[in-house]
């Protein structure tokens, strides 16, 4: 339950770090970066190897669905754009609806209860939550105004918290194959999350210094969770060698999409000063 109430409350963090912060778009984009690096970090070195040691291979499947899903739709909206826009706003909310109850079903302690540090899942889409509340925010609030925004980030926690329960039921009847094939789907939607971001909405950010200290601190929080909850617990075959390895891969993954967060801001501002 405090997985759930936490996630609810991103949603009102959301627009009030909008209001508070609206004019200090270098503040946006140092939790901007820490959120989009601790979504990474947690789906690379542990939703995606726990899915894999409790299912199997066969995780990768979901891993793959999840992604894909939430890509294709997102083509489909760009491609809909400026042609049939009646036809996109259902399936936009109905698709933002199930992605939220799916994010419900991963919020129950049921799951946790079954798999080992599936904290991780909650923590993953506590952490999605605040970016996607902002997003909501600066997308509709401007074309549908205040009153939209707000009904819109409702039906979200409304459809979490109808996932969360419905978990609660179903999930203590199910093998512990299928919390692992849900774990792997959430983690490779939130894998999406971080491939389709785009900080266009701190773009005015003239200085790489929020960013790099957003990433080191998102930096610094993976290193301390991949000490204490090593990937090679699950895999015994990579021995010691396993935590060097790990270690050096969150300190590259960290800088890569810290010069990514980067790029977008200044090929975003090079196009509009021209």
């Amino acid at each position: 339950m405090t997985a759930l109430i936490l996630s609810l409350a991103m949603l009102v963090l959301g627009p009030a770090i909008i209001a508070i912060c609206g004019r200090n778009r270098h503040v946006i984009a140092g939790i901007d970066t820490f959120v989009l690096i601790s979504i990474a970090g947690l789906v690379l070195f542990h939703l995606i190897p726990e899915s894999f040691a409790v299912a199997g291979w066969s995780a990768g499947i979901a891993v793959v669905i999840g992604a894909v899903v939430p890509w294709a739709l997102h083509k489909w909206s760009h491609h809909k754009k400026g042609h049939d826009l009646g036809a996109l706003l259902p399936v936009a909310m109905i698709g933002l609806m199930a992605h939220a109850f799916i994010d419900g079903i991963a919020l129950s302690e049921k799951l946790g209860a079954h798999q080992g540090h599936t904290d991780f899942l909650a923590l993953g889409v506590i952490l999605h939550r605040l970016p996607m509340a902002m997003a909501v925010w600066w997308i509709v609030s401007p074309r549908s105004g205040k009153r939209a925004a707000i009904i819109t980030l409702s039906i979200i926690g409304v459809a979490s918290v109808a996932g969360f329960n419905a978990a609660e039921l179903a999930l203590p009847l199910q093998p512990e194959a299928v919390l692992g094939w849900l774990q792997a789907l959430v983690a490779g939607s939130l894998m999406h999350v971080v491939h389709a971001h785009s900080p266009a909405h701190h773009s005015h950010c003239q200085h790489a210094g929020p960013l790099a200290i957003g990433s080191v601190i998102a930096g610094g929080a993976l290193i301390g969770l991949s000490l204490v909850h090593p990937v090679s617990e699950h895999f015994s075959a990579l021995g010691g060698l396993g935590i060097g390895l790990e270690l050096a891969a969150v300190v590259g993954l960290v800088v890569v999409l810290f010069f990514r967060q980067r790029k977008h801001v200044v090929v975003f501002n090079h196009r509009h000063q021209h």
